[in-house]
């Protein structure tokens, strides 16, 4: 498989680590070994390697986004409101992971 242009990585609490990945026109792109969760996959290792190969990654806990080149967003304005309500929702609950920061968040490009 050529490499994919987009790649999303997201750990879960079980410590699985699903990995997705895209085309930019959107379109899923299948694993070649068909593994898109596994528990031998490793957060940090990955975003190294997504950084060893020209992908530009946005980090943040349990979670981890690279494009190939420069970010685009991934969501229509409409999705970025939705997504940015669960957010405020998740504040007010107290329910945020653990070193989860508002500094760096762009609801376009992250989570």
């Amino acid at each position: 498989m050529k490499n994919p242009d987009r790649v999303d990585l997201n750990q879960t609490p079980a410590g699985l680590v699903v990995a997705k990945f895209w085309k930019q026109d959107g379109r899923e792109v299948p694993h070649p070994d068909g593994a898109n969760v596994s528990t031998e996959y490793d957060l940090e290792a990955a975003v190294a390697w997504l950084q060893a190969n020209g992908y530009t990654v946005r980090c943040w806990p349990g979670g981890a986004r690279g494009w190939k080149g420069s970010p685009w967003p991934i969501r229509t304005r409409g999705q970025i409101a939705r997504r940015r309500q669960e957010v405020e929702a998740m504040v007010r609950r107290g329910v945020l992971p653990q070193g989860f920061s508002f500094t760096s968040l762009d609801f376009a490009l992250d989570m």
